[in-house]
């Protein structure tokens, strides 16, 4: 038999890049000598075949196919390869990825990752909604500039510090990291740790039982139905009622926050089947933020699969996975505080020609922020004021000004009263009016004295003629 696999270098080739790709296929003969072993490589814009005479038994050797290559538009483009000996065929699909920065959902599979993608069709169909669904084969650092999302199944090796540098400094400017374990046997947690554990997320070396939650005989595949009661947790579980599980246990720390408890019947065993943790102290999933950024640590990778032991894990745990994509942290607005003021006219309903009386005018701050340099504008119709601008100062909220103004009615009529307040940091300007009837002077009063010396000097008058008159008679 003859051993086949492939590689494709680069896998992810920004848009509007014409590169020059090499594919590598190794070849590894296992069984009797092959002869007249073709390869062929083809793609929609290119297609060559080389020809190997023979391969002794045991041997192995590569074979280089180069070829140019143009990302013209974001997706992912198919390179068959064929490989026909002794009448076999073996035939594999590889993929160049054209992407754009910041913009595609990265799978990585440059960490001995165990699940590729073709366990994981549905949830990709699903995920390229939010941008090309890529995967990655080779430098991850180099990967992460396309990245928006990033999803690591399960890495079975450690990340290089470049790597590491690369993912946190990705990460605190925005990037989505989905990380996901398995049980004590294939995994370990030395690597999960180097990742997360600076965020408050650390990884037990466990696999998670539970005996009344699980399928039949297989204690280890758990339905977890149990969400944390925090705000994130509310989120991200919404719409999910179970979740299919099998893998280890997460503890959380500082501002993590744990998704999906265990089960009271729910327990964490070491590879000595010593249980090392039970209840609502197994933290199946968990959530941190790194800056900008957030990560959704899931100790089972099985959870990412479209089926496992015959059960569709993808249509019970999509919407955790959704959720967390579509996220979106509820940023508290900073507190604005603006002034608002009110105006109060107190004023006599009437006035006689002539006379003075005094108004009030209270100024009130009904808003949340001190109203500054606040003044009092008056203007009037028939009426005379002793000020028509008043500098009031500063008024803190819920307090209250009143200023005292004499006016004075100068002839009947109707008088009108026009106050505008308005303050240095408030755009509107509160108004008051008010109108005093003012009514005629009446007339004084009669002199009596007067009318009476009048009476008098007219009577004595009198007396005086008929006096003459009676004596011009006698005489």
């Amino acid at each position: 038999s003859l051993n086949v696999k492939a590689s494709i270098k680069p896998s992810l080739v920004e848009v509007g890049e014409k590169v020059k790709v090499i594919l590598t296929v190794t070849l590894e003969n296992l069984g009797g000598p092959l002869t007249d072993v073709k390869v062929t490589v083809s793609s929609a814009t290119y297609k060559e075949t080389k020809t190997i005479e023979s391969i002794a038994r045991g041997q192995a050797l590569n074979i280089n196919f180069t070829f140019e290559y143009l990302a013209e538009q974001p997706g992912e483009n198919p390179v068959m390869l064929n490989v026909s000996f002794a009448g076999q065929t073996v035939e594999k699909v590889l993929y160049i990825y054209s992407v754009k920065k910041g913009e595609a959902v990265i799978i990585d599979r440059s960490h001995g990752e165990y699940y590729n993608i073709t366990r994981m069709q549905q949830l990709k169909q699903k995920l390229k909604q939010y941008g090309t669904v890529a995967v990655c084969t080779e430098n991850l650092a180099e990967a992460l500039k396309y990245a928006k999302i990033l999803i690591l199944p399960n890495p079975q090796t450690p990340l290089s510090s470049n790597e590491l540098n690369a993912l946190h400094s990705w990460l605190k400017q925005g990037g989505r990291l989905i990380i996901t374990g398995n049980w004590y046997r294939y995994f370990d947690p030395s690597i999960h740790n180097s990742i997360t554990s600076i965020y408050g997320i650390t990884w037990m070396d466990g696999s998670v039982r539970d005996p009344e939650h699980s399928l039949e005989g297989r204690p280890y595949a758990v339905y977890a139905g149990n969400f944390a009661e925090n705000k994130i947790a509310i989120k991200l579980t919404q719409n999910l009622k179970l979740f299919f599980f099998s893998g280890t246990s997460l503890q959380v720390s500082g501002e993590a926050m744990p998704i999906i408890l265990g089960w009271p019947s729910t327990y964490v065993v070491n590879e000595r089947n010593k249980t090392i943790a039970s209840g609502e102290d197994v933290v199946l999933a968990a959530f941190a933020k790194a800056e900008k950024g957030y990560i959704l640590a899931i100790g089972s990778t099985v959870s990412l699969l479209d089926t496992y032991y015959g059960e569709n894990i993808y249509e019970n745990n999509l919407p955790l996975i959704i959720n967390f994509v579509e996220y979106q942290e509820e940023v508290e607005k900073p507190k604005v505080y603006v002034p608002n003021l009110t105006v109060k006219v107190e004023a006599p309903a009437k006035l006689t020609e002539g006379e003075k009386a005094e108004i009030k005018i209270t100024v009130s701050n009904i808003g949340n922020g001190t109203a500054a340099d606040v003044s009092i504008k008056i203007t009037t119709e028939n009426l005379q004021v002793a000020q028509t601008n008043i500098a009031v100062g500063n008024i803190e909220p819920g307090k209250t000004v009143t200023k005292s103004i004499e006016i004075s009615a100068p002839k009947p009529g109707q008088g009108k009263l026009h106050i505008e307040v308005t303050a240095s940091n408030w755009n509107e300007t509160a108004t008051g009016e008010t109108q005093i009837t003012i009514e005629a002077k009446p007339a004084p009063p009669p002199d009596y004295t007067l009318i009476a010396a009048v009476a008098v000097i007219i009577l004595i008058a009198v007396a005086v003629a008929y006096k003459a008159l009676t004596k011009k008679r006698k005489t």
